[in-house]
């Protein structure tokens, strides 16, 4: 900027012209890299926090290892598994998959919910098939899996702290939502799970039953003036009683 002051100071038309030149096209360059960062597409990483480690060939502990990584090594995350406790992971830059790495071993710069489900099948223990809806959520807190879109429907099973599991539906007002937790579909209270996108987005579920009304009652004016007046009573005996025994 101080030689196009400089340049801009002198008398010649013909540098000033060049020099107005110049600046357009620093301009011109400094768009056109701003432009470049935002149509750059967000990578998923991952940063190895042990000494050493492998990836494995499914998201399994004792699962065969397909590869070594070491503390510091920055990978591509690629994909999630059926309750988001292992990523699928590859090298920066490179297309051939390392396999598998438990999230124990690793931290990331990302909602884990926002990965595509790579592996559906391995260590699901339930019977009801896992489909990717893209639609994920983040169980904040552990969370108790019901038969039923209600807080009365019956409990078939819990969800652990940390699980991210697939969403398949919710309910009229999107306080529950269907999942499936490692083979069993059931209804979750969407107060325990990140809020991390509208749950509004979600497809209502086919076939449920009316929304339930809450019953309010409505007390006669009258009737309530008077409990009013009954209460303020009882506060002022309640005070001079207090000072009594002070």
């Amino acid at each position: 900027m101080k030689l196009l002051r400089f340049v801009f100071s002198g008398d010649s038309a013909v540098v000033k012209k060049l020099a107005l030149t110049l600046f357009v096209i620093l301009c011109m360059g400094s768009s056109l890299a701003s432009a470049d960062e935002k149509n750059t597409p967000f990578i998923n990483i991952v940063q190895v926090l042990v000494d050493s480690a492998f990836t494995q060939v499914v998201p399994l502990a004792d699962a065969k290892p397909s590869a070594s990584v070491f503390e510091g090594d920055l990978l591509e995350a690629i994909g999630r598994n059926a309750d988001g406790t292992w990523f699928e992971v590859r090298r920066r830059g490179h297309t051939n998959n390392l396999g598998w790495i438990s999230i124990k071993m690793v931290s990331n710069n990302f909602n884990i919910e926002f990965l595509p489900l790579t592996d559906a099948v391995t260590a699901v223990t339930g019977s009801d098939k896992i489909a990717d809806t893209n639609f994920g959520a983040y169980v904040n807190i552990e969370s108790v899996l019901r038969g039923g879109p209600f807080g009365d429907s019956p409990r078939i099973g819990i969800v652990p702290f940390g699980a991210v599991i697939p969403v398949f539906a919710r309910n009229w007002d999107a306080t529950r939502l269907q999942v499936n937790y490692l083979g069993k579909t059931g209804w979750i209270s969407a107060s325990n799970l990140r809020p991390s996108y509208d749950f509004m987005t979600i497809p209502v579920a086919p076939g449920l039953p009316p929304l339930q009304k809450l019953v309010v009652e409505v007390i006669p004016p009258e009737i309530q003036l008077q409990q009013k007046g009954v209460a303020e009573k009882m506060r002022k005996i309640q005070h001079l009683c207090h000072q009594v025994f002070i």
